[in-house]
């Protein structure tokens, strides 16, 4: 069962300060439940933040730390925000993305009501176009919104992009390894910081959003035009090779591949070869097709007695006995697998 602890990196706030060293940092208890975390990614969690902070607040400008998770009228919250910031001082606000919960509920068939009404729920859901729009009524300037935590899942288990994952024994026990393996957490790290924070801002739940206090209306339109251009990242030979060292356990290589995987179904335009370069992604399409068969052949399996009360004989239900022919036969009849080895 998914037993969520709360995010302690979104409680962080920093005052004001005139060099990158953050003056005073405080943790925060009130956190919102539409953003909590797994137990064993709460550390994680809590260093994908603070790497994102100290990057965005090593410019000697004053910095100021807020949130706009929660706030139904976001925007003025903004604004308010950006009062106290002095002329070019920079504002860092956690947010979640409108874009994001939209392609999930999109993409896994959320058509009922109930479902519906849960993402409406969520407040302070920001989308690209809103901020452009919110940051000028503010006279802020865009400098980074930096979508981050792919591995941390969504609001809730069934609007979450992991959801096919975090159902699983396999996927917890990856997770379980986090905490002891310092290699997993870089990979990770790695991941965020060359991939997935310059991604557009649908392929993760949560976002930060730095802004400066000055007016530059082209500079925020500008930015919305990256955002929408579908121009992902290439990754250089150097980086490519770190990723690759990174990627050698083969515990390593699924969390990489499932994670490389949930991005692209959010972000289609994101290539494979242009993260891990030729070899690896081959080795990634090979995997990627066989995990699709996998749970196309599971689906098939759970799914087609359904709605057949003919199958139960003195409260047995007979089709269970036939489970493990079926998988060979769909294998083997229909996506034509092992026909090599005749």
């Amino acid at each position: 069962m998914r037993q969520p602890v709360p995010n302690a990196g979104h409680a962080l706030r920093l005052s004001s300060t005139a060099g990158p060293e953050p003056a005073a940092i405080e943790t925060a208890q009130a956190l919102w439940d539409h953003d909590a975390v797994l137990p064993e990614l709460a550390g994680l969690a809590e260093a994908i933040e603070a790497d994102i902070v100290a990057r965005h607040s090593a410019t000697g400008r004053p910095v100021e730390r807020g949130t706009l998770v929660g706030r139904r009228r976001w925007p003025a919250e903004l604004a308010k925000l950006a009062g106290r910031l002095p002329a070019s001082g920079r504002l860092i606000v956690d947010a979640l993305s409108r874009d994001h919960l939209d392609a999930v509920v999109r993409a896994r068939g959320h058509s009922s009501a109930s479902a519906v009404r849960r993402a409406r729920r969520l407040r302070g859901l920001v989308s690209p176009a809103e901020l452009a729009a919110a940051a000028e009524t503010a006279d802020l300037a865009i400098v980074d919104v930096v979508p981050y935590g792919a591995l941390l899942g969504g609001p809730e288990p069934e609007l979450s992009h992991l959801a096919a994952l975090e159902r699983t024994h396999r996927w917890r026990r990856t997770l379980s390894w986090l905490p002891e393996d310092p290699g997993l957490t870089g990979l990770v790290l790695f991941l965020e910081r060359a991939v997935v924070a310059r991604l557009p801002t649908v392929v993760t739940h949560r976002m930060m959003i730095v802004v400066e206090k000055r007016r530059d209306p082209e500079s925020n339109q500008a930015w919305l035009r990256r955002e929408g251009s579908g121009d992902e990242p290439a990754l250089s030979g150097e980086l490519r090779a770190e990723l690759d060292r990174l990627l050698e356990p083969a515990h390593a290589r699924y969390l990489g591949f499932a994670l490389l995987d949930a991005a692209q179904r959010l972000v289609p335009t994101l290539g494979a070869t242009e993260v891990l370069g030729p070899a690896r992604s081959d080795e990634y399409l090979t995997w990627r097709r066989a995990h699709d068969i996998d749970d196309a052949v599971t689906s098939f399996v759970r799914d087609w007695p359904r709605g057949r009360p003919a199958r139960f004989r003195r409260g047995v239900d007979t089709t269970h006995a036939v489970d493990y022919h079926l998988v060979a036969d769909l294998l083997e009849q229909h996506f034509r697998l092992f026909d090599e080895e005749r």
